[in-house]
């Protein structure tokens, strides 16, 4: 598991470097808990008893960014990537729910790292005086980590009060890691969710995104209040008929994120209330799209694929799956009759004509011209006429002239 490590050389560089100033220095985060699963980390963070001054001084032949140095952190760039690198150090009073009002640094590892919030995200790794690499892992992490639990280092209730976006953090982590959250931090998830008033929709929505692409049933299920929270319009009712299909639907945040108004008749204005979950509006529009045809006829012919498609063009795919698995309907012949009639004429843009012919003709009424068009296309699309410029004007001359 370490050769992800081992042949990183810059990574190797880093760690050489500090030991050669007489520094010490260890990978920790979420890399090194992607490193113990045999996953390739995003990214690599590391941590160090040298001072944000120091870090530049000993990285000095490299460019560095100074956006995080107020807390004690120094990104370096090597090779174009960037390593961030932070000064060993300790939080102090959190009052909005989310931040410390102020850092202080430390000389201990382990009072760095036990102000991390949960267990398997506290390790780390180093380097020892035979090259060979050791993890750090105070808090049990490798037990939880084998044994497939999420727990939170220290108190719950205090580690969610210090942040409450950590309540999230850790039902996603359950949902991408397919692991139990532990009992006690479980019961602090529920008793906290209050908490999440205190954080921006903008947090919330990105951990939402990051844990519903995987599966979440379970979770829904059993944390329904906690979605409850910031997501108004949702229900214990809905949110347990959500639990039920969410799992079943494409992997994709839209479709997943539609299934949590799917049960509930009738909403009005969804758009303007997804708009205010800071939700893009090509996200917003799909969503939407996605929960007004939960119920669409299921098309069986060419006429009537052509028309989804007309309407939602290259959306279309996306909507045709979202209907069926929600309606629990084979897929097989509605995708091959999709693709069958992807080629096909079904929107003016493909049409062999358009407005600037029928002008040509003496058609003029801009009125007349649309309904013109429109019913050429339904013509083509019905099978009634080839899509071809000699038939599409003969057919408007014998018609319209």
């Amino acid at each position: 598991m370490m050769e992800l490590i081992k042949n990183n050389k810059s990574i190797q560089f880093i760690f050489d470097n500090f030991k050669k100033n007489n520094y010490e220095c260890y990978l920790v985060g979420g890399a090194v808990r992607d490193i113990l699963l045999n996953k390739e980390p995003d990214d690599y963070d590391f941590t160090t008893n040298a001072t944000p001054d120091e870090i530049k001084e000993i990285f000095h032949d490299f460019p560095n960014l100074n956006y995080g140095s107020h807390h004690g952190t120094v990104t370096i760039i090597i090779d174009n990537i960037p390593y961030e690198i932070t000064t060993y150090r300790i939080d102090g009073k959190y009052l909005d729910y989310r931040h410390p009002t102020n850092v202080s640094y430390t000389k201990s590892l382990k009072d760095d790292l036990s102000r991390r919030d949960l267990t398997i995200n506290a390790f780390a790794i180093t380097k020892d005086d035979n090259n060979n690499f050791k993890i750090v892992d105070y808090f049990n992490g490798l037990d939880d980590l084998k044994n497939h639990v999420i727990k939170c280092i220290g108190n719950p209730s205090d580690r969610f009060n210090e942040d409450a976006l950590r309540i999230l953090r850790t039902l996603r982590f359950a949902c991408q890691l397919g692991y139990t959250i532990e009992e006690e931090t479980s019961n602090a998830i529920i008793s906290c969710s209050k908490l999440l008033n205190y954080i921006s929709i903008e947090r919330i929505i990105s951990e939402i995104k990051k844990m519903i692409i995987h599966s979440c049933s379970d979770i829904i299920n059993k944390y329904s209040s906690v979605f409850m929270k910031r997501i108004y319009i949702l229900n214990d009712k809905s949110l347990k008929k959500t639990a039920k299909i969410i799992d079943s639907v494409d992997p994709i945040f839209e479709c997943r994120f539609a299934t949590f108004f799917v049960p509930i008749k009738n909403i009005e204005n969804l758009s303007t209330f997804i708009k205010r979950l800071r939700i893009s509006n090509e996200s917003n529009e799909l969503i939407c799209a996605l929960y007004n045809e939960k119920k669409m006829k299921i098309p069986k012919t060419s006429y009537q694929m052509r028309k989804v498609l007309g309407k939602y063009q290259d959306k279309t795919e996306i909507i045709l799956r979202f209907t069926c698995q929600i309606q629990k309907k084979d897929l097989t012949n509605v995708l091959q009759l999709y693709m069958k009639e992807l080629g096909s004429c079904y929107c003016l843009k493909k049409l062999k004509i358009n407005g600037n012919d029928l002008i040509n003709l003496g058609i003029n009424d801009g009125f007349k011209i649309k309904n013109c068009l429109n019913e050429v296309l339904d013509k083509v699309m019905l099978g009634n006429i080839d899509n071809n410029f000699d038939d599409l004007i003969n057919y408007i001359k014998n018609h319209y002239l």
